[in-house]
């Protein structure tokens, strides 16, 4: 005579089988977190090189000068610098769309301006001139520790270059770096 057998997984089984599972989504979680910061950096220096590319335009229109501080870098928008969101972080884009969906709200961060419902997550020094010294920072994020421990800076030649924060006694050797993150603290304050 013959047995008939469940052919179901046993509770052993389950539990083991749920435990790799949970065991591999350990390890891949940071691997893909680690993925998107990196995708966002590379995202955010694009922005700040269409920042620089806007700037130079302008400066090239208005005798050498780049826009004052003042006017920041709205004054490139609409005629130099056509797609506004080059003025949004990804990395902050995301965060406000997240706090969006949590609390029924555009997710505005308060004291940041604001023009037609765009927030820049940029921080701009300007008032400077096309011929000034090219190794000098002239934007740069909002929050200097956003992308995977430092943050993106503009030159005023229109180079992007990403700084460490552990590096930041050297960083400040570089013109333009320390007032950039000194306006950043003062900013972040309001």
């Amino acid at each position: 005579m013959t047995t008939k057998r469940n052919s179901g997984f046993t509770f052993i089984e389950l539990l083991c089988a749920a435990s790799i599972i949970a065991i591999l989504a350990a390890i891949l979680f940071p691997v893909f977190a680690r993925a998107r910061d990196k995708a966002h950096q590379s995202s955010c220096a694009v922005n700040l090189q269409n920042i620089g590319v806007a700037l130079r335009v302008y400066a090239s229109e208005n005798y050498g000068h780049f826009p004052a501080q003042e006017q920041g870098v709205w004054a490139l928008l609409p005629a130099f610098l056509t797609d506004a969101e080059a003025l949004q972080c990804p990395s902050q884009r995301a965060a406000r769309e997240f706090r969006g969906r949590m609390h029924g709200s555009g997710g505005e961060q308060v004291g940041k301006p604001v023009t037609g419902g765009l927030i820049s997550d940029y921080i701009y020094d300007g008032g400077w001139c096309d011929d000034d010294d090219p190794r000098r920072a002239i934007a740069c994020d909002d929050v200097y520790d956003r992308h995977n421990g430092g943050c993106g800076y503009l030159f005023l030649d229109g180079h992007v270059r990403w700084l460490a924060v552990k590096d930041d006694r050297e960083n400040e050797e570089i013109p333009g770096v320390k007032k950039l993150r000194e306006m950043g603290r003062a900013d972040a304050e309001q």
